[in-house]
């Protein structure tokens, strides 16, 4: 069998084979864009890397071979206009860009500022690029006084949302046998607020400052998400990502119980009564929030990381997983050269034995720039091993 035909059947939950599936675009990235891929991957295609490796593709992008980054979710507005400038690390280099040439362009970008424009006000974000273009974080959220709540309600009331049937044929087309096409889309109400609207401080400072306001603002949020779950419901995708981030420094117990539980219950309900599988997002620490995270109805968890790089051990995440699907499973911090290499077979055989065959095997989260290539193909090599050794005879 394929990848595509293994992660169909892990999934239906008759699989017995493990899938090796690193996420690299990271590395790939940023090395393409500081000039330090390896020499015999100076020519190739991401793509192309991955067939090197013996790894599947998760996630369909412009280094897969894409068209653009727009995403499996067109959003449009009817009344706000959105504008984008970019800084550049050389002065000579200046103007606006647009998301796609955020993406596909990125060396050399310093930050990106996008403001909304709207009848009722005007909201503005920035964010920094990382050295190497291959990461951005938010510094000047779009939420930074209370009543800018208005102006995105207005902001989110004006979008429409359509599923993209082109970009959908375009990633079965060019990931074809390496993978199965899924995505992630919008955050729930409450890392909407954390992660892309206000930030930590301000939207904990608010919530307790003014909470009937904030808790407005997350049910106004879910409720324009009726739109996108739509779509979700409907479109022929049969794995969905609810790409969270959850880390338990963001999301303590206590948030985590009140506002992301029934969140998440509502949501899978209607994707699972559609015939979707639901993996959830959770690359940080999570021991405090394991009570919670195993009663949920996922049918996966995404990128759970044990020590050394997280806050758990094998074991505490077998608890978590149960008989789900574990996604990744290696701290990514392994593929580093001052971690020596026994390590890292060590633990992988552990991930292995643990969780096999519900398990597609991958790094948590990403694989850093500074990583060594050579690693993750032993990694690949490994998991064949594995396979054949435990492959059930013909019968």
């Amino acid at each position: 069998m394929n990848f595509r035909e293994k992660l169909i059947q892990l999934w239906e939950g008759s699989g017995e084979e493990v899938v090796w599936q690193p996420r690299l675009e990271y590395w790939y990235q940023a090395n393409r864009n500081r000039g330090t891929l390896p020499d015999k991957y100076e020519d190739k295609s991401l793509v192309e890397i991955y067939d090197d490796l013996g790894a599947s593709v998760r996630y369909y992008g412009p280094y897969q071979g894409g068209s653009g980054f727009s995403g499996f979710l067109d959003f449009q507005y009817t009344n706000v206009e959105i504008e984008e400038s970019a800084s550049w690390r050389n002065s000579d280099r200046k103007g606006s860009v647009s998301v796609e040439n955020v993406n596909e362009n990125t060396a050399g970008l310093k930050s990106i500022k996008r403001t909304y424009k709207t009848p009722v006000g005007k909201l503005t974000e920035k964010q920094k690029v990382s050295k190497w273009g291959e990461t951005s974080h938010i510094v000047d959220y779009p939420i930074s006084e209370i009543d800018d709540i208005e102006i995105m309600k207005y902001i989110l009331e004006d979008r429409e949302v359509q599923f993209d049937d082109d970009f959908y044929r375009e990633a079965e087309t060019n990931l074809g046998k390496r993978g199965l096409v899924q995505f992630y889309f919008p955050r729930s109400p409450l890392a909407r607020l954390f992660i892309e609207y206000m930030g930590l401080e301000k939207a904990v400072v608010e919530l307790k400052r003014n909470r009937k306001k904030i808790e407005s603002l997350m049910e106004f949020i879910d409720r324009q998400n009726d739109e996108i779950f739509e779509e979700l419901v409907n479109c022929p995708a049969q794995v969905l990502n609810f790409g969270e981030n959850i880390d338990q420094n963001l999301f303590p117990p206590n948030l985590f119980r009140k506002y992301l539980v029934p969140y998440y219950e509502k949501r899978l309900k209607q994707l699972k009564n559609a015939g979707k599988k639901c993996h959830l997002h959770v690359d940080g620490s999570f021991k405090d929030l394991i009570p919670l995270l195993k009663k949920l109805d996922f049918d996966g968890f995404e990128a759970l990381t044990p020590k050394p790089q997280g806050d758990v051990s094998l074991e505490e995440m077998k608890e978590t997983v149960g008989d789900k699907i574990l996604l990744d499973g290696i701290p990514a911090i392994l593929f580093l050269d001052n971690y020596p290499e026994e390590r890292l077979f060590e633990l992988t055989s552990r991930v292995l034995e643990i969780f096999s065959p519900r398990l597609i095997l991958g790094v948590s989260d990403e694989l850093p720039p500074d990583a060594d290539i050579d690693r993750v193909k032993i990694i690949g090599e490994m998991v064949a091993e594995f396979n054949s050794d435990n492959r059930l005879p013909a019968t």
